[in-house]
């Protein structure tokens, strides 16, 4: 539906227009009036009308003043102007002004028919595309955030959308909580969609105004929440307890949530949202160090059962249904070293013992332990030994 706005200082002007149209056949609902430009931007301000249609001259402030001052204001309705055959100079002033279109008193009905339905159909054409740049604009948002929690895309091009949605995150600590929707068997997916959409606008409303950092839907009927900025566990636990209870009040729904640990890097925000994950299929939720430590004490287990399999990262990853960055990030923060190390630093410490208990000879233990070629064996023992498996065995 459309406002229109009718600003002329003869109350017959104003009228007869109100009269010649049938307002109804254009979706017109509202119709506001004002007699001079100072009225209308006054009007204007708080009614915000789609159209507005303006004589030139008149007291306090004229019709190219109005434009001007809208203009200013970075307001642009449709703006059609009215105007005498002696108001040539005017009219061209306020078509440099970027008017829609213009109307020569006395006025055609038929004309003025015309003209409010072109402006109707530009404002209808504007609304639909807007309503499709808002769309786009969104699914963009989330595309990005959801490959940010996946690990999936790199530090430059994440800057690069950051900027395009003019999205700021701050640089300090990140953390990532996943709230899931309790939906009940009836619901279907469609409702589910639209219900997991609107609990991410309230979380993300709530976010923006602790400042806390930003909220968006995710797959299998998540919505998750970025913490940007260090807060404490108390903190945090307090202001979802606050989320649920909005949550329960306006949409009707219950959640369940799970908290990643805190982390330094944006790089490192999809070992978080790993742990959020793994938190939440915890009964009680929300406790991800005692979740994170069965993950570490199950990892390293079956990192004693399986390295001389050569497993690979994905292998393991897969095994634990966790991302394989995620997996990555344990290494370092738990072994202080890389997954392959930590790999051949397992494969060496059993080599060496078998040096020293065993008869074997040294190409036979490489390949106990998942070296095909002996050479490369012998390298790697030494960078973690200090001296060749010959030497070990040997001394003198």
């Amino acid at each position: 539906m459309y406002r229109v706005m009718i600003v002329d200082d003869e109350p017959l002007v104003r009228q007869g227009i109100i009269r010649s149209v049938n307002w109804d056949n254009h979706g017109v609902e509202q119709i506001e009036e004002a007699n001079d430009g100072l009225q209308a931007l006054e009007k204007y301000r708080k009614t915000k009308v789609d159209i507005l249609i303006t004589d030139i001259k008149m007291p306090r402030m004229n019709g190219l003043e109005l434009i001007r001052a809208l203009r200013e204001e970075n307001a642009h309705p449709i703006i059609i102007v009215l105007s005498g055959y002696s108001d040539f100079e005017y009219l061209q002033e306020a078509i440099r002004m970027e008017v829609t279109d213009y109307l020569l008193k006395p006025l055609d009905p038929e004309e003025l028919h015309e003209v409010i339905g072109t402006a109707v159909s530009r404002i209808r054409m504007k609304r639909r595309g807007d309503a499709l740049a808002r769309a786009g604009k969104n699914l963009l948002r989330e595309n990005t955030f959801l490959r940010l929690i996946e690990g999936n895309i790199g530090n430059n091009e994440l800057k690069e959308k950051l900027k395009n949605l003019n999205i700021r995150i701050n640089k300090g600590t990140y953390r990532v909580s996943v709230f899931q929707i309790l939906s009940q068997d009836e619901t279907d997916k469609k409702e589910l969609a639209l219900m997991i959409y609107a609990a991410a606008n309230v979380c993300d409303e709530l976010m923006r105004e602790r400042q806390y950092g930003l909220s968006f839907p995710c797959m299998e009927n998540y919505v998750i929440l970025l913490y940007d900025r260090h807060q404490t566990l108390a903190q945090i636990r307090s202001f979802e307890e606050e989320v649920r209870g909005t949550l329960a009040q306006i949409l009707k729904v219950k959640v369940k949530s799970g908290m990643g640990v805190e982390v330094e890097e944006l790089e490192e925000v999809a070992c978080s949202f790993q742990e959020a994950k793994k938190s939440l299929e915890d009964q009680n939720g929300g406790t991800p160090d005692k979740v994170y430590s069965k993950l570490v004490g199950d990892l390293l287990q079956y990192l004693k059962e399986h390295y001389r399999d050569n497993p690979s990262l994905k292998e393991i990853a897969a095994a634990f249904y966790v991302n394989p960055s995620y997996l990555g990030y344990i290494f370092k923060k738990e072994y202080g070293e890389s997954f392959i190390d930590c790999v051949n630093r397992h494969k060496v410490e059993y080599a060496k013992e078998q040096l020293l208990t065993t008869n074997l000879k040294i190409y036979e233990i490489a390949e106990k332990v998942g070296f095909t070629d002996t050479r490369y064996f012998v390298k790697i023992f030494k960078k973690y030994m200090g001296v060749n498996p010959s030497k070990l065995r040997s001394p003198e």
